[in-house]
């Protein structure tokens, strides 16, 4: 609730504003935005340093692994003009969410006997 309250109040409240946007690739964060990330972290009682980096990598997991979207969806929420760089920068992610995806498939099919008898 809080966090949509503050998305809604700032200037980037839009649907179509992505959630790290060009200026806020890793390698162009200033020394002052790192600043206030770090202080966010720190407010935020993480225990642990974050960065932006880490913070953009665990965003784009959570659209490939836990959206299983594709490149040309997650690309331009990753400020990426092409979705070969998406998957270029994330090939292991995609890699791990098929992975994922298989297994699934075959538990389901190997076990789905047991979860029709129990319901």
């Amino acid at each position: 609730m809080l966090l949509k309250a503050h998305r809604l109040a700032s200037p980037f409240s839009a649907t179509t504003t992505l959630c790290f946007p060009p200026p806020m690739v890793a390698a162009r964060i200033t020394t002052r935005s790192a600043a206030k990330i770090e202080r966010a972290v720190k407010k935020a009682e993480l225990g642990e340093r974050i960065s932006a980096h880490g913070l953009r990598h665990t965003f784009a997991s959570l659209l490939i692994v836990g959206l299983k979207l594709d490149p040309v969806n997650d690309a331009p929420q990753l400020g990426h003009s092409n979705p070969n760089v998406t998957v270029g920068t994330y090939s292991h992610l995609f890699d791990k969410a098929r992975a994922a995806e298989s297994m699934r498939s075959a538990l389901g099919d190997g076990f789905e006997h047991l979860l029709a008898a129990s319901g």
